[in-house]
């Protein structure tokens, strides 16, 4: 139990060494966005989407010792619309991106240690407040740990969102996933992801040792085992997919085509990495 425990233990510790170094330089969206600075007041943008410019300001205060943040306010026309208390966080990035329909959209970005803070989301607003619309922090939940994202691209009514991650599975990865405004909800236009990134031992790869015997499917989802690709296998990772909430990968191995399903808890020895090169820290 207490080689256990002390697996876990360094485990924990190589994921707040990575994200430390990952974010230390602040995420800078790269889509067609207006970006905002916090403690700044405009007046040239339509966030409230009824077609007129509106007076926003983003407000972060109560600095501490270590200058970190304690609030965050935003307001519009001088009234709160969303607010944070009694939190912590280094920095704020927000962004208006507005779709082909006239729809504004803020996305709020609060982080602070491994990346992790209160919020990194988009939101909208209705009703006098700021509301999410997606959080990025929950499309990958139960998969992995200090989860964000940021909107890459726009086109049209459709936003090209990147995940980033450190997986149970593959460890520091990012994502590509493509999401469509319908009916006043972002929802997905595929179920697959395409990686942007994954940083192995090896550096920035996509070719991975299977660790141990890992069971493979023919298909996302499927619930027969179709082989079984033995240990010291080398595989290449392709895309992942998400349905109904379960993550799954897809990788080739011997040159056939699998998909696997995602580690759903964090290895607690060696011997349960689903590969053999998983880098948990930059």
């Amino acid at each position: 139990m207490r080689k256990r425990n002390n697996f876990i233990s360094v485990f924990t510790m190589f994921l707040a060494i990575g994200f430390a170094i990952i974010f230390s330089i602040p995420v800078k969206a790269t889509a067609n966005g207006v970006q905002l600075k916090a403690n700044r007041t405009y007046t040239a943008y339509d966030v409230t989407g009824d077609g007129t410019k509106d007076k926003i300001r983003i407000r972060a205060a109560n600095q501490t010792d270590d200058e970190a943040y304690s609030s965050l306010t935003v307001s519009v026309n001088g009234k709160t619309a969303y607010r944070l208390k009694n939190t912590r966080f280094y920095n704020v990035i927000a962004n208006i991106y507005t779709l082909k329909n006239g729809q504004p959209f803020l996305y709020l970005y609060a982080p602070a240690e491994n990346g992790d803070g209160p919020v990194c989301a988009l939101l909208k607003y209705t009703n006098g407040k700021f509301r999410k619309i997606l959080d990025f922090t929950e499309i990958m939940a139960g998969y992995g740990d200090h989860r964000i994202g940021e909107v890459t691209n726009l086109n049209g009514n459709k936003i090209v969102i990147t995940e980033s991650i450190v997986s149970y599975s593959l460890g520091i990865n990012a994502i590509n996933f493509t999401y469509e405004y319908v009916n006043g909800k972002f929802v997905p236009t595929s179920r697959y992801g395409s990686y942007k990134e994954i940083y192995s031992a090896d550096g920035s790869s996509r070719h991975f040792t299977v660790s141990s015997d890992l069971p493979a499917y023919t298909r996302p989802g499927a619930t027969a085992v179709n082989t079984t690709l033995k240990t010291g296998s080398l595989t290449k990772i392709i895309k992942c997919a998400l349905i109904s909430g379960k993550m799954y990968i897809q990788l080739e191995c011997d040159g056939e085509i699998y998909w696997i399903k995602a580690l759903e808890n964090p290895p607690i020895s060696d011997n349960e990495r689903q590969f053999m090169e998983v880098r948990y820290a930059g």
